[in-house]
């Protein structure tokens, strides 16, 4: 169970450095607070709200995450390979697909 923390504790910085590069790379003066940084942001904890209270408990967001992480893992090995982080498809998605 500490491993599958630690994991989802990992993938969670790296989805909020790929987020955080994205809207630098969009805005690279404003970077993180731009319109599409924030509208992605909200998307991303509406996505992430299950019961629509407007807060993110650590269970809806540890739920979010395992979620993210099958995505990810194309093979279902348990593990995250470079290919399949880096995979562009599925940061380039919308989020909610």
């Amino acid at each position: 169970m500490k491993n599958k923390i630690k994991h989802l504790a990992a993938m969670a910085t790296m989805i909020g450095a790929v987020i955080s590069a994205s809207a630098t790379a969009a805005d690279p003066v404003k970077g993180v607070g731009t319109p599409a940084a924030n509208r992605y942001t909200q998307a991303l904890v509406t996505r992430m709200d299950v019961n629509r209270d407007g807060k993110v408990t650590q269970e809806e967001f540890m739920k979010f995450m395992e979620a993210e992480f099958n995505a990810l893992d194309k093979d279902k090995s348990g593990m995250l390979e470079t290919s399949e982080i880096l995979n562009k498809g599925y940061f380039q998605r919308t989020i909610g697909d």
